[in-house]
């Protein structure tokens, strides 16, 4: 019988957390604590969690310290190579450890590696509007599953490796989309500094994917949600249950994994996920 998490034993979820949502949100200061503190509680009642981290905020900041400029191509980080140095240092050095030291404080044994590491993420260029930005080709999800049949929560940074061996900075939307994709996870949630998607002055509570993509054709649906948004699409479509674009507030991942918070995106209109009822 499920307990107050919602959590069902054996159960995956892939967690995207950040960009927006890491410690300088609307939440709050202590809004990164609570949002460990949800994962840790879903770990600790038996569900298997990854979590896929952005960063953003942390990126410009080091990049306006290192005199980098910032721009954005639908909805991506255009990524010069000084832009990929300073993505590679705030992701998978400090995003990366400080999440991982939260997971631990909440209870939680959890291990940092970037898509690099055990090339989880193995990309192709995204093309040269884009600069060293990467796709997601396939993921290796051997070390990702070691981690959790180990007991452990794996945090993983979206920087990618090429087929020669170069580093390629990848949206974290993408990134968690393709790793949920490739583990057949039973969620996938995308934490935002907003409550869902929003379209026609109101919330969605859920989208099918033809109307989804319509909203992103007609530019409802812009900026960093755009990424965000293909990322949903791209996991609904492939079969993963529940996927959900969910706020960052207080008992959202558990209300997100119950079916009863931000937007769902739905294979076809009116199909409610299985792994909420």
């Amino acid at each position: 019988m499920p307990n107050a998490t919602n959590a069902r034993e054996g159960l995956l979820a892939v967690v995207k957390h950040g960009g927006s949502t890491i410690g300088t949100d609307a939440a709050g200061p202590d809004s990164t604590d609570e949002t460990l503190a949800q994962i840790a509680k879903l770990h600790n009642a038996g569900m298997k969690v990854v979590v896929v981290h952005g960063g953003g905020n942390h990126i410009t900041n080091l990049s306006k310290a290192l005199g980098i400029p910032t721009s954005f191509v639908e909805g991506r980080r255009f990524t010069c190579q000084r832009t990929l140095s300073a993505a590679v240092m705030a992701l998978a050095g400090g995003v990366n450890t400080e999440l991982v030291a939260g997971l631990i404080r909440a209870g939680a044994l959890a291990i940092g590696v970037s898509g690099v590491d055990g090339r989880i993420l193995q990309t192709t260029p995204a093309g040269q509007r884009f600069g060293a930005v990467g796709n997601v080709a396939a993921v290796n999800t051997a070390p990702i599953e070691l981690f959790l049949n180990a007991g452990m929560v794996p945090v993983i940074a979206p920087i990618g490796i090429g087929m020669a061996g170069e580093l390629h900075n990848i949206n974290a939307d993408l990134a968690a989309a393709a790793i949920a994709v490739a583990l057949r996870a039973d969620h996938l949630l995308f934490l935002t500094d907003v409550p869902g998607v929003r379209a026609g002055g109101t919330v969605r509570q859920q989208l099918s994917i033809p109307q989804a993509t319509e909203l992103i054709a007609s530019k409802e649906i812009e900026g960093g949600m755009i990424p965000k948004a293909e990322a949903a699409i791209e996991a609904a479509a492939a079969g993963i249950a529940n996927v959900r674009i969910i706020g960052n507030g207080p008992l959202a991942i558990s209300e997100g994994i119950a079916g009863r918070t931000g937007t769902a995106l739905l294979r076809k209109a009116g199909a409610m996920a299985e792994a909420t009822q």
